[in-house]
């Protein structure tokens, strides 16, 4: 977290009535998350989660814009810095990029949910403004509110096809546009 992290203000408020995932929370609910969560500003090009680290909390995007990079061996993600420290620059032959967010998104989910280190890397690509919400208030409100529960799961299966395509050959070196455009568009299919 940086230098700035403080208190949230009403601006977290109002950007979690405008969130896709959190919209249709009860005004109370949305009232409690938004006292509950913290401002913090991160400059173009730092470490914002790093993947492969322990995910403890939750990022809404107050303003700018994030990129979400995943290491294409495994372990590469290791010669990544630290979150929130030092810029970083990415070598496109060792990340791919799976997508970039902006205002009103959000990210974290997916470690929170289904436990275990991040999947990816979330680098501002922008100066950013994020609000958090700290992993246990995030899962109270997902246990809580069954429409939440159902937006998260619906946008972390489709992250989660949009990671498993750009870390894929044919699919590896294709815009993160792209990526999220066919994830919408794929079937998993079983066999036997």
């Amino acid at each position: 977290m940086s230098a700035n992290d403080a208190p949230s203000s009403r601006t977290g408020a109002d950007l979690l009535e405008r969130s896709t995932f959190f919209a249709g929370l009860p005004a109370e609910a949305r009232g409690a998350l938004a006292a509950r969560s913290r401002r913090a500003e991160f400059p173009e090009g730092a470490v914002i989660v790093r993947e492969g680290d322990e995910g403890d909390r939750y990022f809404i995007i107050a303003s700018g814009e994030v990129d979400v990079w995943a290491a294409k061996e495994p372990n590469g993600a290791l010669s990544v810095p630290s979150d929130g420290a030092m810029t970083w620059s990415p070598d496109p032959r060792r990340f791919t990029l799976l997508s970039r967010l902006g205002q009103g998104d959000g990210f974290g989910e997916m470690a929170l949910l289904l436990g275990g280190p991040r999947r990816a890397t979330v680098r501002a690509a922008t100066s950013v403004v994020v609000y958090t919400v700290d992993g246990a208030t995030f899962l109270q409100a997902v246990a809580e509110h069954r429409g939440l529960a159902l937006a998260v799961e619906e946008e972390m299966a489709l992250r989660a096809s949009a990671n498993f395509l750009g870390r894929s050959s044919p699919f590896a070196n294709l815009p993160a546009e792209t990526l999220r455009w066919l994830a919408l568009r794929v079937q998993a299919v079983l066999y036997e």
